[in-house]
């Protein structure tokens, strides 16, 4: 018994500080796979990309319409950075009625101060919140990605684990380091992607959020808005 017992703990002592590393390559591999022609590359902080919607900007004022199933939400969403990784997220309707009012607080879950009863439905709010969360990129600063790039190519896609066997993968260009795509994936199955429209110089003009499994597509267009200095 105490030889066996012996073996057994060898293994364990063996094998567990492998186990990161064998997480890590089963991922790499599915990424690769997924994305053909893509080899991961050392990983380095220049290559991560940065939040659109940057600490000291004041807040983003956005046209937005969400559409889910036979529903049509539209208005007005503010998104306000607090402090780094840190964002208050409202939206109203046109007539002023609010939809939702969520908080991102860094390492912590979002939390949900108040949502419109026709949309107050649990697998909604957890949606809506990923989907927000995953544009804003929050909680993804303390994350290494596995970083896979393409010969020849300027284009970065970076892998984060993301619970579970979801994984979120940021696509920018080498030269910019804000993303262009967001595609979150269960394995090697895509389930949603959002699109960011912008430039460095404009900053973030739109972002447009589809899902492949349900009916829920999120659109939102930056109203840029006027700053009327007073004469001195």
């Amino acid at each position: 018994m105490t030889h066996r017992l012996n073996h057994k703990r060898i293994r364990q002592l063996v094998l567990k500080p492998l186990l990161p590393v064998l997480l890590s390559l089963l991922l790499t591999g599915c990424a690769v796979s997924v994305f053909q022609g893509y080899k991961p590359v050392v990983s380095t902080g220049a290559f991560t990309p940065e939040s659109w919607f940057w600490a000291d900007s004041g807040h983003f004022l956005f046209n937005a319409h969400i559409r889910v199933f036979d529903n049509h939400f539209s208005g007005l969403m503010v998104v306000k950075p607090e402090a780094t990784d840190h964002y208050r997220v409202v939206f109203i309707t046109e007539v002023g009625l609010k939809v939702f009012d969520m908080e991102f607080l860094p390492g912590k879950e979002p939390v949900v101060h108040y949502v419109m009863e026709a949309m107050n439905r649990k697998a909604l709010v957890a949606t809506l919140k990923n989907d927000i969360g995953m544009v804003l990129m929050h909680n993804m600063s303390v994350i290494q990605p596995v970083v896979l790039r393409q010969k020849g190519n300027n284009d970065l896609i970076l892998q984060y684990m993301h619970g579970g066997n979801k994984n979120r993968y940021h696509f920018r260009d080498i030269a910019f380091n804000r993303p262009y795509k967001v595609r979150q994936m269960s394995g090697v199955t895509s389930r949603v992607e959002a699109g960011f429209y912008g430039s460095m110089h404009s900053g973030i003009d739109s972002v447009k959020i589809s899902h492949t499994n349900i009916k829920l597509t999120i659109d939102i267009n930056r109203i840029h808005e006027e700053v009327n200095h007073a004469d001195e």
